[in-house]
C-alpha cells in the first residue's frame, strides 16, 4: 500500500517550511520549480505559510512542494527537501516497443487461426470422394504459419536420416500387397482411391496394353473395398504385356490430413522407395488419371539418362507449391537418387502428421531439390512435358488431364472412349 502524500494541512505546510528553511537556497529553488507541478491543494498550503510568517518565495516553495509525489508528510524535513531538489521521475513499467507488441499479437492471431481453422473450414474444404466430381480444396495454398512447418520439417530431414522415421514406418506398416520384384526395366507407379480407380485407372492400364509392348507397372490403391481390390487382382490376371502389381492400404494415410485427396496425391512418393529398394530399377511416378499415347518404358530410357532424378521444374511459377509439377518424377536407381526418395517419403509423412490443409507433394520435392541440390548431393534432369501433357499434345508420350475441365473435355473423353471401345 502506497504512503499517504503530504496533504494540504497545517502538518505538511509547517515540514515543507521547516525542510525550506534548512536547504533553500536560490539556484535550488529555480530548479525545483521546473521539476514540481502545482497542486490543487497549493493555494491553502501558501496562505498558511504567508500566515506563518513566510516570505513570498517561501510561500511559493511551500504552495508547489505541497504537491511532491510520493513522499509521506511525517519525512524528516532534509529527505523532504532533498525530494524537492532532486524529484523522482514517475515510475515506468518495461513495456516492448509498439511494433515488437504489435508483431507478437499478429502471431498469436496467426496461431489461434491455426489452431481454429479445423472448426472454421471443415465444411468448405472437406472433399466428398463418393461424388461424382470431388470438390476442389477452396484455399489452394498453406498458411504462413504451414509453409514454415513444412521448411524446418525439410530440414530436419536433410540434416538427419532418423527424423520422421517414426512417422514414415507407421505409414509403412499399413501398406499390404505385393511390391513388383526383381532389377530390371523401370517401374511404372501411380496411386488412386475406389473412385479414381473406376474412373481412369483400369483406362491408363488398358492404354499401355494396347501398344503390345512389355511394361511393368505398380498401382497402389487407397482404402479399397473388396470389390475394387478384386477387381484390381482381376485386371491384373487379364494383362498379358503389363506386368501389374498391387499394394493397399486400409485408410490410416487419409485420415491423417483434413481433406483424403492430400494423401491419395503424394502416396506414390511414399510407395517409391520400396520399391527402389526391392528392384534397384528405375521407377517413374504417374498421374493415374493418364492416357499412354506410345510406349512408355522406351519413351523414358530414351530420355532418363545418369542423373538421379528426373522432374518438371516451372522457375516461372511464383508460388513454391508450384514450381515443380509432380505429374511425371523419375526416380533412377544411384546411391543419392534412392536417398533423395527415402528423403522425400519421410517429409511427406513427417507432414502428413501436421494435419495439412492443401497438397504437400509438389513443395516437398521443390523445397529439398533446391537444400540439396546446390550441396552437390542430387542431380537433376528435366522431365519432357510430353510424359504429362495437359494439352494433349499429337506427339506426347502420356496425356495427363489435371482437373475436371480437362478430364471432361472432348479431346480427353473422346480418346476414353476409343480405349474402352471392344476391340474387333
Amino acid at each position: 500500500m502506497k504512503p499517504k502524500l503530504a496533504d494540504s494541512g497545517s502538518a505538511g505546510a509547517d515540514s515543507i517550511l521547516a525542510a525550506h528553511r534548512v536547504a533553500f537556497h536560490p539556484h535550488w529553488h529555480a530548479a525545483s520549480l521546473r521539476w514540481i507541478k502545482s497542486a490543487s491543494n497549493g493555494a491553502g498550503v501558501a496562505e498558511r505559510a504567508a500566515e506563518a510568517g513566510a516570505c513570498p518565495s517561501q510561500a511559493s516553495f511551500a504552495a508547489r512542494h505541497a504537491a511532491l509525489p510520493n513522499v509521506p508528510a511525517s519525512s524528516p524535513p532534509g529527505v523532504v527537501a532533498c525530494a524537492a531538489l532532486r524529484p523522482r521521475r514517475p515510475h515506468r513499467r518495461w513495456s516492448l516497443p509498439p511494433c515488437f507488441t504489435d508483431m507478437a499479437l499478429l502471431l498469436l492471431a496467426f496461431a489461434v487461426l491455426e489452431l481454429y481453422r479445423p472448426l472454421i473450414l471443415d465444411a468448405a474444404t472437406e472433399t466428398i470422394m463418393n461424388a461424382k466430381h470431388p470438390s476442389a480444396i477452396e484455399k489452394k495454398n498453406h498458411s504462413l504459419l504451414m509453409r514454415w512447418r513444412i521448411g524446418r520439417c525439410v530440414a530436419r530431414v536433410i540434416a538427419s536420416d532418423e527424423a520422421h522415421a517414426a512417422d514414415y514406418a507407421r505409414i509403412e506398416k499399413t501398406i499390404l500387397g505385393t511390391l513388383p520384384e526383381g532389377e530390371g526395366a523401370p517401374v511404372l507407379l501411380a496411386a488412386c482411391n475406389d473412385l479414381y480407380y473406376r474412373e481412369f485407372a483400369v483406362t491408363m492400364l488398358r492404354s499401355i496394353e494396347r501398344h503390345g509392348q512389355p511394361e511393368r507397372f505398380h498401382l497402389h490403391l487407397c482404402g479399397p473395398t473388396t470389390e475394387v481390390l478384386d477387381d484390381a487382382r482381376a485386371l491384373a490376371a487379364r494383362l498379358s504385356h503389363v506386368d501389374l502389381t498391387v499394394t493397399w492400404d486400409e485408410g490410416y494415410g487419409a485420415s491423417l490430413p483434413h481433406v483424403p485427396t492430400i494423401y491419395y496425391t503424394c502416396v506414390r512418393f511414399l510407395i517409391a522407395p520400396l520399391i527402389l529398394k526391392a528392384t534397384r530399377s528405375p521407377v517413374l511416378c504417374l498421374d493415374i488419371d493418364g492416357i499412354a499415347r506410345r510406349p512408355i518404358t522406351p519413351a523414358y530410357d530414351e530420355v532418363r539418362g545418369g542423373s538421379d532424378i528426373l522432374l518438371i521444374k516451372r522457375p516461372q511459377m511464383a508460388s513454391s507449391v508450384r514450381k515443380v509439377l509432380a505429374s511425371a518424377l523419375g526416380f533412377n536407381p544411384t546411391a543419392n537418387g534412392i536417398r533423395f526418395a527415402d528423403r522425400l517419403a519421410r517429409a511427406l509423412a513427417g507432414m502428413l502428421s501436421m494435419r495439412p490443409r492443401y497438397h504437400i507433394d509438389q513443395i516437398a520435392v521443390y523445397r529439398l531439390v533446391r537444400s540439396i541440390e546446390p550441396r552437390g548431393e542430387l542431380s537433376t534432369a528435366q522431365m519432357p512435358i510430353s510424359f504429362a501433357d495437359h494439352d494433349f499434345g499429337e506427339g506426347s508420350a502420356i496425356w495427363t488431364a489435371k482437373g475436371w475441365v480437362r478430364k471432361n473435355s472432348e479431346a480427353y473423353r473422346s480418346e476414353m472412349a476409343r480405349i474402352e471401345a471392344p476391340s474387333s
